[in-house]
């Protein structure tokens, strides 16, 4: 990223400062990391807990799919989650619709939207969705690569789209007031959730496929699609969704705003980072091993680019939310106007979640 003038670094600092600030996809947000190393530079955060959808090693090959006790597991998740609110002592709260986004960014808080990254804590019960969105609950994430009771995630062999309890689920969140996520979710479910739906969807954190040839990664044709019924891409900031470098850089996370922008325009662009501020332990003993052999069995399986188990830094300049002006700076550096910055930033998303929401 080319160094900015002090015009342009004061220009910056405005926009950033101005905008509401919006990431679609974030997990484990723990009060004793919350502006940690330095001060957050978000309003909100979508914050995905686990679906608790990937499948074992044993389970692949037996083509199991085990869905009962996912929601026992997840009201754990969940109140961890509430418990976290409470820690933060106000600094984070709770949002339900786009006005307490705006407050939160008018009070300097930061505004958490509950989600899950994966649809295995309905358990194949629509009833189970409308608990969830009394628990504030405003986001599903259909899949976490493989495929559930909804829809085929991107990993499955030969991925089919919606099961008729998907187009259900689409429905019922429809009428609810809550977001569909598909990221992870296999090509043909995004034309069927396009079709299906009567709200704009989203795709929480992906990269563009024509940089990155990366399952995940969507097609122009898919991002078309996306941008004539109004919806948002978050793109990620995922080392392997944006480059095959093991080293990555704000400009190679640019790289794939810029073509989703000349794709599907910069109304329906976001961002998605899929950042958690906690870190897990090394593995070690019998952990390590396990570890070992499933990346061998699934370097097998994939049909192509698998370095989903494989450690990778964060892009320079951006570990974490204190790093986001970084991405302000660079589409400055680009050429972007303000409004159209502000629009990536997070006004796009906050029209979506306002359309489905309120």
């Amino acid at each position: 990223m080319k160094n900015l003038s002090k015009n342009e670094e004061d220009r910056a600092a405005a926009i950033h400062q101005e905008a509401i600030v919006i990431d679609l996809h974030g997990h484990y947000l723990t009060a004793d990391k919350l502006h940690k190393p330095k001060k957050w530079e978000v309003n909100a955060i979508f914050h995905d807990l686990s679906g608790r959808e990937d499948p074992s090693v044993e389970e692949h090959k037996a083509g199991i799919y085990h869905y009962e006790g996912r929601a026992l597991l997840s009201l754990k998740d969940i109140d961890d989650a509430y418990s976290e609110l409470e820690k933060s002592h106000g600094e984070m709260i709770l949002a339900l619709k786009a006005d307490d986004i705006r407050e939160a960014k008018r009070q300097g808080k930061i505004a958490t939207v509950l989600g899950f990254e994966g649809a295995k804590p309905l358990e194949g019960r629509l009833y189970m969705l409308r608990i969830y969105h009394r628990l504030g609950f405003r986001k599903v994430q259909f899949n976490h690569n493989w495929r559930n009771q909804l829809s085929d995630g991107k990993e499955e062999f030969n991925p089919g789209g919606l099961t008729q309890f998907g187009v259900d689920v689409v429905r019922e969140m429809n009428r609810l007031g809550m977001v569909v996520d598909l990221a992870h979710t296999a090509y043909k479910g995004y034309f069927d959730a396009l079709e299906v739906s009567k709200d704009p969807i989203v795709a929480g954190h992906v990269g563009v496929r024509s940089i990155r040839n990366h399952k995940q990664n969507l097609t122009d044709e898919v991002m078309k699609a996306m941008a004539e019924k109004g919806c948002v891409i978050g793109i990620a900031l995922v080392p392997r969704l944006m480059s095959n470098k093991l080293v990555s850089t704000v400009d190679d996370y640019l790289d794939h705003v810029e073509a989703a922008v000349k794709v599907a325009g910069v109304d329906h662009v976001g961002l998605g980072s899929d950042f958690t501020p906690v870190r897990y332990a090394p593995l070690t003993g019998e952990r390590l091993e396990k570890r070992l052999d499933t990346i061998k069995y699934w370097n097998k399986v994939r049909e192509f680019g698998y370095d989903q188990l494989e450690e990778y830094p964060p892009p320079v300049g951006m570990a974490n939310w204190s790093d986001l002006m970084n991405i302000t700076r660079g589409l400055v550096a680009r050429g972007y106007s303000d409004q159209e910055i502000k629009k990536i930033l997070g006004g796009n998303i906050l029209r979506v979640f306002e359309n489905v929401a309120g």
